[in-house]
């Protein structure tokens, strides 16, 4: 019976030492250069998963090709969303004043067909693209894991996912302003 209790203190004090070991490995590699290790997800700090999508008109965008060159704010959102549709000119204005500075805005929708979207918009003027995730591949589980919409990532010229909340941010012209600089 002793044994069995000596057994199981050393197996608990090994598990114990492998979690502290793990857990402190993961801390140390969030926040480097993307050459360095970086965890990939969603977090701030973060390497942000890259994805491709269509547009609703058809033209492929791939994450990649910004990677290293701009900043990307991509918006998760849904036609049936109040918030997204009101969130869409403050990010259309942003967006007009940011893009020669290397801002890009990546509307992505969420789980809608592209003729619903494409009606959506049609009276809309939003000049950002708009991509479509009709069957949750990027929203998903592998991915973004997306709870609900909206939802904005903001993504720095390196990759590293610097913001991650339902709204963008609050004082939105001088934090674009601020992270363009760099």
């Amino acid at each position: 019976m002793v044994k069995q209790k000596w057994i199981f203190l050393v197996f608990m004090i090994a598990m114990f030492v492998a979690c502290v070991v793990g857990c402190a490995k993961r801390e140390k590699t969030v926040g480097k250069q993307p050459t360095d290790e970086v965890l990939e997800g969603t977090s701030p700090g973060n390497l942000a998963p890259l994805f491709s999508a269509q547009t609703v008109d058809g033209k492929k965008i791939n994450l990649r090709d910004y990677r290293g060159r701009k900043v990307v704010l991509l918006n998760f959102w849904a036609t049936w969303c109040p918030s997204c549709r009101r969130e869409m000119p403050i990010l259309d204005r942003i967006y007009g004043k940011y893009k020669k500075q290397g801002l890009v805005i990546l509307g992505i929708n969420v789980s809608e067909s592209r003729g619903r979207v494409k009606a959506f918009l049609k009276n809309k003027k939003i000049t950002y693209p708009v991509l479509l995730d009709e069957n949750g591949e990027v929203t998903g589980p592998s991915l973004y894991h997306l709870y609900g919409v909206p939802d904005n990532i903001i993504i720095d010229k390196k990759g590293i996912v610097i913001y991650h909340k339902p709204y963008p941010p609050k004082d939105a012209e001088k934090f674009f302003s601020e992270i363009l600089k760099e």
